[in-house]
């Protein structure tokens, strides 16, 4: 089991090449096809005669320069990302990528939509500067065509996907994440669950034992359950049951919190990304 259309997000960076092998990896199948995109910022499209100042939706806006050579910025950086997928062998010619004008949260439901998952790098070069984690996904208001994969700075090369986390909550959006991520669950065989329950305690027992046969139809064992503490937030008890039994990928569905709570505590996708080392598979 596998996923057999895979979206890659390209950049010049060095994590690309990265992404690519990760994606035929999970993409192993004779009839398999591994899809590139390179997001442009819509400053990209500004004219290079832009005035200094411009109406926006907030009221007058100030364009910096860097702002004005966001175009040749972005020219450089296709430029070195050609260099960069020449490197890898055989898939100059035959790989197949495109690039998007727009940011990412608005277009990336529309160039997933024949895909089975979107890998994403958790920062990137947009032609004007480096994406910040608060511009990543920020809060799923759209319902996404596939489950994501952000990817950290950093990943191994070799041993990967084998030490799994799902996290549980009974939520229609655990469950859909749950379903999407069979095909990585399915090639661990094993996974530890992180239970945040809200409810009674009966009921989080029967939930809990329904998800493990769930599982084992499909040939997962459980490896171990973890309880999400009150003392911590979700995403920093992810954390920190990562760290202590070296889980190599959380598979987490994700929710819109109110615009209240995200003032107070911040948006979780966000939370989960700032000290995350390992792939985070997500769904809304």
């Amino acid at each position: 089991m596998c996923f057999r259309s895979v979206l890659v997000q390209l950049s010049s960076d060095n994590s690309c090449l990265q992404r690519l092998a990760w994606a035929d990896s999970l993409a192993h199948h004779d009839n398999n096809r591994v899809h590139g995109v390179y997001f442009q910022s819509e400053l990209a499209t500004m004219p290079e005669n832009t005035a200094d100042l411009i109406l926006a939706p907030e009221g007058v806006a100030y364009v910096p320069d860097a702002a004005k050579n966001s175009k040749s910025l972005v020219k450089e950086d296709l430029q070195n990302l050609r260099s960069l997928l020449k490197e890898k062998a055989g898939k100059d010619e035959e790989f197949h990528w495109f690039t998007v004008p727009g940011n990412l949260q608005e277009q990336l439901s529309i160039v997933s939509l024949t895909h089975d998952l979107v890998i994403l790098s958790r920062s990137w070069f947009d032609g004007f500067d480096q994406v910040k984690l608060k511009s990543l996904l920020p809060d799923f208001k759209q319902p996404l065509s596939a489950p994501v994969m952000v990817m950290p700075e950093h990943v191994p090369e070799n041993a990967f996907f084998n030490a799994p986390i799902l996290v549980w909550d009974n939520s229609v959006e655990a469950s859909r994440t749950l379903k999407s991520a069979l095909p990585l669950l399915k090639r661990s065989g094993q996974a530890g669950i992180l239970c945040d329950f809200q409810g009674s305690e009966e009921y989080d027992i029967v939930a809990l034992e329904e998800v493990a046969s769930y599982l084992e139809s499909h040939d997962v064992r459980i490896t171990s359950v973890h309880s999400a503490p009150d003392d911590k937030s979700l995403p920093a008890a992810i954390e920190s049951v990562v760290q202590q039994d070296n889980y190599d990928l959380v598979i987490s569905g994700v929710k819109q919190g109110s615009v209240l709570h995200n003032m107070v505590y911040g948006k979780q996708l966000e939370q989960l990304l700032n000290n995350l080392t390992v792939p985070l598979f997500a769904c809304n």
